[in-house]
């Protein structure tokens, strides 16, 4: 008996769970969901089995013929939640648990009207990765375990169900003012991409098979931002074959979502911080949609190993930049990222174990070591195979990459077989180990760059000299290339320098929510008080991670802006997703050991 995944009771000696048929009623006034599950196993079992669960409510489990099953749901670990036991006295391939959500599931996040873009209905949404999805069905809750699934939500007749799976019938009981939902998910797809939504919602087509929901007041300003994700479908499926999942539907959440994107098979959710007006902010809609390839059809086999879904997925995402809009976008997306690498080095510390592509999370909560690493240190690790086999080589490699493990998941050894079948001592050659087993960046890290990267660089080098851009240096910049400029910019500035940002790049009125970040950071950290509302304002609105971290962690720096957090946070913290105030409560507990 070996257990696969440090984050699941799953074993393998546990026969897996193949599907299940899920029926849930969802009660808006309690916060609770009322659920039926029937759990189908690969074949038949006896004895006990052991899932994951967490925080649920188990009423019942049962046989198909109603007859009771022992089962015993243990106390809570930190980590894995609560140990759901069940001991078969007889042999069966099916059984049935009645169970209920409660409220505070790490999995949910409840949204008041007022939370909303329409302020006149509730909301609710799911994030399951990495580990979450047992706060909402009692299952096997490793990316290891694929499942299909069926799945039946009832709500009030007002609102509409969406889900990562395909739709097919919807029941209205006028009786009782409910409607219920129908799907069915086909495809085996790993725990962690189990999603749905509930809200006041409608939708737009944007081609044959891919739509944007939204709500109302939102839904054609979306439509505008991503009318092109037909052409980068086509243009991913150029690069790695076809897409599998049927249809891409986007969904925009609201803006509490904790962050940009989550790749829900069929089904992707964003955050309407994406909606520039300009269509600048497009690069997190195609990160999501090359996971279609890279981590929905081929799946890292635990969390150790996450660097195989984001690494791949960052460098196949900067593949679709190049072959839309030219080499130039990925090497600006090639320096972002880098900013983004050394910033999460620098948060864990050069020597951290949680700064190798491959690490141990034994006893580890994946949540609390999230960072940028496996995305950028993947993609660079990738990038620098690339050249050394030649690009044409290593498209035909991943082709047959993603053909050989569809709908399968992998770990970094099985990985590093098949790269050394296809290119006998590559590893060996670029020192592999040491970027997937050694922290920090590599002596050998590949240099991406261009002419153009290089006046971005040295204008923002230039800035702490006194030299300033001209206007019409300033004008000649993409919103691409301007997020670089600010990244590199030294910090903290004086009211004079940020007086010049703020004027010279309409900084008030910049509807780009990466510039805008980045240029609140840098305030936050130079105690600009001019900033000051903009820092309420944004912090009040928006709950992606990427972005109010940072800018909390800023605040830290001066007395001032760390009492300006603390009330911040104070008043937002419960509109948060679980995830962001878990993360930024440990910022502002920082505030004090400093």
């Amino acid at each position: 008996m070996a257990k696969l995944d440090p984050h699941s009771y799953y074993d393998d000696s546990q026969p897996k769970i193949t599907s299940f048929k899920l029926k849930a009623k969802i009660d808006f006034d309690a916060k609770k969901l009322f659920c039926q599950v029937a759990l189908n196993f690969e074949k038949e079992v006896e004895g006990t089995i052991k899932l994951d669960s967490r925080d649920l409510i188990i009423k019942s489990v049962t046989y198909e013929d109603g007859s009771n099953v022992n089962f015993k749901v243990y106390p809570k670990d930190k980590v894995l939640g609560n140990l759901f036991e069940i001991n078969f006295d007889r042999l069966t391939k099916t059984i049935l648990v009645e169970y209920e959500v409660e409220k505070d599931s790490t999995a949910l996040q409840w949204l008041k009207p007022e939370q909303t873009k329409g302020k006149q209905k509730p909301f609710l949404f799911t994030q399951c990765q990495p580990h979450h999805a047992r706060s909402l069905v009692p299952l096997q809750d490793s990316p290891s375990v694929r499942i299909t699934y069926l799945a039946e939500i009832t709500v009030p007749s007002d609102l509409t169900v969406v889900m990562a799976a395909g739709a097919s019938d919807v029941f209205e009981n006028r009786e009782k003012g409910e409607k219920t939902f129908f799907f069915k998910m086909p495809q085996p797809i790993p725990p962690y991409l189990f999603a749905f939504a509930v809200g006041r919602l409608t939708s737009r087509d944007l081609s044959q098979r891919t739509k944007i929901w939204a709500e109302p007041e939102i839904v054609e300003k979306a439509a505008y931002e991503f009318e092109e994700i037909e052409e980068m479908i086509k243009k991913a499926e150029s690069l790695f074959g076809p897409y599998e999942w049927e249809r891409y539907d986007l969904l925009v959440l609201p803006p509490s979502f904790p962050y940009g994107g989550m790749e829900n098979p069929r089904l992707t959710f964003i955050t309407p911080t994406l909606i520039a007006g300009d269509r600048s902010l497009v690069s997190v809609v195609i990160h999501e949609l090359a996971h279609s390839w890279t981590g929905n059809l081929v799946t890292n086999k635990n969390a150790q190993h996450f660097w195989i879904n984001e690494g791949f997925t960052v460098w196949a995402e900067r593949r679709i930049l190049e072959a839309i809009y030219g080499v130039e976008a990925s090497v600006m997306s090639y320096a972002q990222g880098f900013n983004a690498l050394k910033s999460a080095i620098s948060r864990f510390g050069e020597d951290s174990p949680f700064t190798c592509l491959v690490t141990n999370l034994e006893n580890v909560d994946p949540d609390d070591v999230f960072s940028e690493i496996p995305y950028e240190k993947g993609s660079l690790f990738l990038r620098l195979l690339e050249e050394t086999v030649s690009r044409t080589s290593f498209d035909r490699f991943i082709r047959s990459y993603i053909e050989k493990y569809r709908f399968t998941s992998i770990d970094t050894e099985e990985l590093c077989s098949f790269i050394e079948a296809h290119f006998p001592d590559v590893l060996k050659k670029v020192s592999a180990e040491k970027w997937l087993y050694s922290p920090g960046i590599p002596d050998n890290c590949p240099k991406i760059f261009s002419s153009r990267l290089e006046f971005i660089m040295n204008l923002s080098s230039g800035f702490k000299f006194g030299t300033y851009p001209t206007n019409e240096e300033i004008v000649s910049m993409n919103p691409g290339e301007k997020l670089v400029y600010f990244q590199n910019l030294p910090r903290p500035l004086n009211s004079e320098q940020l007086d010049f940002l703020v004027s010279s790049f309409n900084l008030k009125e910049v509807t780009n929510s990466e510039i805008l970040a980045e240029y609140l950071t840098i305030s936050a950290m130079s105690d600009y008080e001019p900033a000051f509302s903009q820092i309420k304002s944004f912090l009040s609105e928006v709950g992606r991670m990427k972005y109010i971290r940072p800018i909390y962690r800023a605040m830290g720096h001066n007395k001032r802006t760390r009492e300006l957090a603390r009330e911040l946070f104070e008043k937002t913290k419960e509109t948060l997703h679980p995830l962001s105030r878990a993360v930024i409560q440990q910022e502002i507990e920082k505030y004090e050991k400093d």
